[in-house]
């Protein structure tokens, strides 16, 4: 039983939804990228959605383990191309992740798209403006606190009231990073 009221984000759920689309467009070697050493209990869910997608059209995981170091992803990118080869798209367990890997990509003259398709997951104000825009799940943070606020308010008014969980859906945001696969 919850100690305290919340308002989460279906991060399994956004995360199933992104993978299924990228198997719609014909991607069949994802890649999840994230950093071991950072496991929310978010970016754990988040992974549990990709594993279902994948599961469910009989797709293995593919794991693209970061440092968390920005400053390394390029060489990470590297030794992950070299040892991985072939893999049409790269799911970052949040947009900071798919970014980083965006610009490594970048800076060695691959090209997202063509190379390979990249999403993220949050919707944060560089996924918009970063060329190319980065498919993303759409986290309504907007929404999450208004919503805090009016779970506040209720249990000032209802102190021994049964513990809320509020689970707020996302939604999914498709801009250029993502094509296609054309194998």
């Amino acid at each position: 039983v919850p100690l305290y009221d919340s308002v989460v984000t279906d991060n399994q759920g956004g995360a199933y939804q992104l993978v299924k689309r990228l198997i719609a467009r014909g991607h069949q070697r994802i890649a999840y990228a994230s950093s071991a050493a950072v496991d929310f209990p978010s970016f754990q869910e988040r992974r549990d959605g990709y594993l279902q997608a994948l599961s469910e059209h009989g797709l293995d995981p593919i794991w693209f383990n970061l440092s968390g170091d920005s400053r390394q992803t390029r060489d990470e990118l590297v030794a992950f191309q070299r040892a991985v080869p072939n893999v049409s798209a790269i799911f970052g367990c949040n947009d900071v992740t798919a970014l980083n890997v965006l610009r490594a990509a970048k800076s060695l003259g691959c090209h997202v798209p063509q190379d390979f398709a990249l999403a993220g997951f949050d919707d944060v104000e560089e996924a918009r403006t970063i060329t190319p825009g980065l498919t993303t799940m759409a986290v309504d943070k907007v929404s999450m606190g208004w919503n805090a606020v009016m779970l506040l308010l209720n249990r000032a008014e209802n102190p021994a009231g049964a513990r809320v969980t509020l689970v707020l859906h996302t939604s999914l945001v498709e801009r250029e990073s993502v094509a296609a696969f054309v194998g």
